[in-house]
């Protein structure tokens, strides 16, 4: 299997290749390293279908999706990163909160933030003194299937 060369600045994702079988996965995979697969594959104890884009995050695997979204699905306090797209949260067991990261310093990246069940608070809990559409303090989520989609701005989360 060949991989495309390339220099890349830190943090950021890069379409490397396709995975067929397991022994096609890289020893050494560099963070935001991108690959299709072509086959289904068992990497560290999770199975990826054939179809799919997986994501190298420096510490794992995740999905990406067929649509090359990377989703997520969390059940405790979680704080987004780089390479989440679209979170689902499902508070079944105590209140979660998701944290945004710093508006300024992530202008133009996005999230989807899906509450799935709401037994206990789900909220939306932007960094610092960052705000949601102008409006300092967390969004809370009014019932389950209710979803979020935020841009950053310079110090605001803007709705979507």
């Amino acid at each position: 299997m060949s991989y495309i060369q390339s220099v890349r600045a830190p943090g950021s994702a890069k379409f490397i290749g396709n995975i067929a079988v397991v022994g096609d996965v890289p020893v050494s995979p560099a963070k935001g390293d991108i690959y299709h697969l072509t086959g289904d594959v068992t990497i560290s104890g999770t199975a990826f279908l054939s179809g799919n884009e997986i994501i190298y995050t420096g510490s794992a695997w995740e999905l990406l999706g067929k649509d090359g979204y990377a989703t997520k699905s969390v059940t405790a306090n979680y704080t987004l990163t780089l390479f989440d797209q679209v979170v689902t949260v499902a508070a079944t067991s105590a209140a979660v909160a998701v944290t945004l990261p710093d508006a300024t310093a992530n202008a133009g990246k996005t999230y989807m933030v899906k509450a799935t069940d709401i037994t206990n608070a789900v909220t939306l809990v932007p960094a610092g003194s960052d705000t949601i559409e102008g409006v300092a303090g967390a969004y809370a989520y009014a019932s389950a299937g209710d979803s979020l989609t935020v841009v950053a701005t310079a110090g605001n989360w803007a709705i979507v």
